[in-house]
């Protein structure tokens, strides 16, 4: 049933104790409503339901553009970081593969398995955009999810693209192709529902108890952990199979800055990224009604705070270690910075935001000395600075 409000403002009375009075007449009987009330009555109404789903839809798929520039960041950092010129080709091809790939089979799949309607493992419905919550009976097609969707996409596509960089120059293109349509179909989805769907059973804000009982779950904003943890999780395991680069490090402890690294690509795909990594975490709020305007502020500076605390971190580091200045330390101090705040950005304070990107910083310098080799040390940002991201959560 339609809800519809016809009132006239008569008066408006704001008293020295502060409580704001609106004098109204609705329906040709006047009263006086507190103006939360006013509010309230105001956002019930259908036509003011319908402009927050407008708007909501508008703001998920500006974030969700933002976020898409990522890809170009990630290309351009990894173009930077490689150590001969002839790979550049493939790694392009593997960037703008996984893409594709992601898309084809989450569209197909993922989705499905993420947010359709299911169990506390898995979804049922939505599979090739067929079914709920996409569309029910026919007519009711929500324009809000079908934006939500995309940007699930693009955050799926985000982690499976950590990947590439971790492996530059050591595995083969169709090996990599197996592994983005595996993580992209299966493993991603599957977490993202365990973690981000009411139902899933480490949701934390669980509707009678998860499955070990426990009222509890993760709490993962913006999918810090289905992005950073699970996109970097295959290169724990590659890694030491694969071993480093060749002549990546010289001497114990010591690594070997190698030839042909590009800091002007690296400086513009760092650049690139931070400016995307706003979309993704501003995303996360998924709605500008009630207070999720001042949510979204409070973000955009632990954001920021973090990130340039752990590029401050990572070249005091390196200046006293090293006695040089690096563009890479602080690049990826930046993006460290960025890891460790993501999944908290939105419940701490700024002081604490701080705190994390210092953390975060030191994390990252003290890993680019481990042998397990990284084309970019996404793997040192990716992997340990989100895992030290999930305490303060």
């Amino acid at each position: 049933m339609k809800k519809v409000l016809m009132f006239t403002l008569i008066s408006y009375v704001s008293t020295h104790t502060m409580v704001q009075t609106i004098r109204l007449k609705i329906n040709g009987t006047e009263t006086d409503l507190p103006w939360s009330d006013f509010v309230s009555n105001i956002e019930s109404t259908d036509t003011a339901v319908k402009l927050y789903e407008y708007f909501d839809t508008a703001f998920i798929l500006q974030c969700s553009t933002l976020l898409f520039l990522m890809q170009a960041g990630f290309i351009l950092m990894e173009t930077g970081s490689l150590s001969t010129k002839r790979r550049v080709n493939a790694l392009i091809l593997k960037n703008l593969g996984d893409t594709i790939l992601c898309a084809f089979f989450y569209f197909l799949i993922g989705y499905g398995l993420s947010y359709g309607e299911g169990e506390k493992f898995g979804g049922k419905s939505g599979f090739i955009g067929v079914g709920e919550p996409l569309c029910g009976d026919a007519g009711s097609c929500k324009s809000k999810e079908y934006s939500l969707m995309f940007f699930r996409f693009l955050k799926t596509a985000t982690s499976v693209t950590i990947l590439s960089g971790i492996v530059a120059e050591r595995v083969h293109l169709w090996v990599y192709y197996l592994l983005v349509t595996f993580s992209s179909t299966f493993s991603l989805p599957l977490l993202a529902r365990w973690t981000n769907h009411p139902s899933g059973w480490a949701y934390p804000y669980q509707l009678g108890g998860n499955i070990f009982n426990l009222k509890t779950g993760v709490l993962d904003f913006a999918g810090v952990g289905e992005i950073n943890v699970a996109g970097a999780l295959p290169a724990l395991i590659l890694l030491p199979l694969i071993g480093p680069r060749w002549q990546r490090f010289q001497g114990e402890w010591r690594d070997m800055r190698l030839p042909a690294q590009n800091d002007y690509f690296k400086t513009l795909g760092t650049t690139i990224m931070w400016m995307s990594w706003y979309g993704l975490v501003f995303g996360g709020v998924t709605t500008l009604r009630g207070n999720g305007g001042a949510v979204v502020a409070k973000i955009a500076v632990n954001t920021t705070v973090s990130a340039v605390a752990a590029s401050i971190v990572a070249i005091a580091c390196g200046l006293y270690y090293e006695k040089k200045m690096c563009p890479s330390d602080a690049s990826n101090g930046i993006l460290s910075g960025l890891v460790g705040i993501t999944g908290a950005c939105a419940t701490v304070e700024t002081e604490w935001a701080l705190f994390i990107g210092m953390v975060s910083g030191l994390i990252y310098f003290s890993l680019t000395k481990v042998f397990l080799n990284c084309c970019v040390s996404t793997f040192q940002r990716r992997e340990f600075c989100s895992m030290w991201d999930s305490l303060p959560m």
